[in-house]
Parts: C-alpha cells; structure tokens; sequence
C-alpha cells in the first residue's frame, strides 16, 4: 500500500484544522488556566460561537382545510406563525453576525380525525431559491428533495425532515441587525377539517455567530 509522504501528511492535518469549526474549549475538569485572555480569532473579529436554537408550537389548518407552512432558516422568524426562537434576541445583541449551518423540522399530530376524501398525506421539500408557498402535490412532486409523511397520529414513524447549508449563496455571515432566510423547508396538506390544529411543530437551529460587536 502506498504510503503518504510527509509533506502530504502536513497538508492533511492543515487541512483538518481549517475545517474545524470555532475553538476548542477548556476542560470541564480543569483546575488551571495558562492561556492568553485575547485569542487571535479575537484580535482579528473572527472568534465564533455555535449553538442550538429552538420554537415550537401547534399549527392549524386554513380556512380551506389546507396545510402549507414554509419554515426557513432564520430563527428571528421561522415561519409558519412561530415567533423567533428565544435567545435569538440576547445573542442577536452580543454577536455583530450569523449564518445558519443546519434546521430541521420535526412534527407530533395532535390531529386524528380525517374528513372524507381526506389523503392524510403530508408532503415536505426542500428549498434553496424562493420562499413561495407549495399549492398543491402536484407542486411538490417537481423537487427531487419531495419527501412524504403521514399526519395520522401514532403511527410509530419519527417525522422530521432537515436542511443543510450548502454553497456560496447561504454560507455567508450576515449582519444580525438584518438577518433573513437563505433556505427553506415547505410542507403542504390537503383536504383536512377546516381551521383546525393539525401538528405540534417543532423547528431546530444550528447557527454559527462571529465577532462579539454591534
């Protein structure tokens, strides 16, 4: 078997280390501290903190018994009527910036009893261009990233679905001041009693801030 050379190995572990994301913390366990109050990342504006933000809340139907909340990666509005995840503000008002690494969306139905005609169908997809609403399954079927799900209640399957950042286009810091949606999750039901609550949905954020400022 082929053996790397050294520098190779170098340049792997460079490699390694550029792609880890924020700074290795202190110890839990540690007793002592021997390092410098101000890291470089610190001096240069680019320290970096990552963390969980979340919201939940039960969501209905509309007055035509449809179901089609768009949930985006902006945890100060996450859409479908959810308010912004709390701690966002706090953090919002420390860190000058923020980009989304991931969200996902997970769902528990607290809705059980289905119309006639009813396809019990929900319909989720992924997207990384526009916010517009899905109107039908038929508009859903047109993402290769369609994925489906029962809205029946306890029928033993997890019903989550995630996105990831990815590109140019969504992996740039924003200003926390203006932060807004890069991507997407839509959904879309049909066919359900009218202006009912038909999920508890519950909306995760891995976001990345950078650079305690104002």
């Amino acid at each position: 078997m082929e053996r790397k050379s050294k520098n190779a190995r170098k340049k792997t572990t460079r490699q390694k280390k550029t792609n880890m994301v924020g700074k290795q913390e202190l110890a839990i366990k540690a007793l002592q501290y021997f390092g410098p109050v101000r890291t470089p990342d610190v001096l240069r504006q680019q320290d970096c903190y990552t963390t969980i933000l979340a919201v939940d809340g039960v969501l209905a139907t509309d007055g035509a018994g449809q179901f089609n909340p768009v949930f985006s990666s902006s945890p100060n509005a996450p859409g479908g009527g959810l308010a912004a995840c709390p701690g966002w503000s706090s953090l919002a008002a420390v860190f000058d910036e923020a980009r989304t690494l991931a969200f996902e969306i997970e769902f528990l139905s607290v809705y059980d009893q289905l119309i006639s005609g009813a396809s019990n169908v929900l319909t989720t997809v992924l997207d990384y261009d526009v916010a517009t609403a899905l109107t039908s399954y038929a508009t859903a079927d047109n993402y290769g990233s369609q994925k489906n799900f029962s809205i029946q209640e306890y029928d033993g399957k997890v019903k989550k679905r995630k996105i990831l950042m990815s590109g140019v286009e969504n992996s740039q810091f924003q200003n926390t001041a203006t932060y807004a949606a890069l991507f997407w999750i839509k959904t879309y039901a049909a066919n359900l009693a009218i202006s009912s609550q038909v999920v508890h949905m519950f909306v995760r954020y891995r976001i990345q801030f950078r650079g305690r400022g104002i």
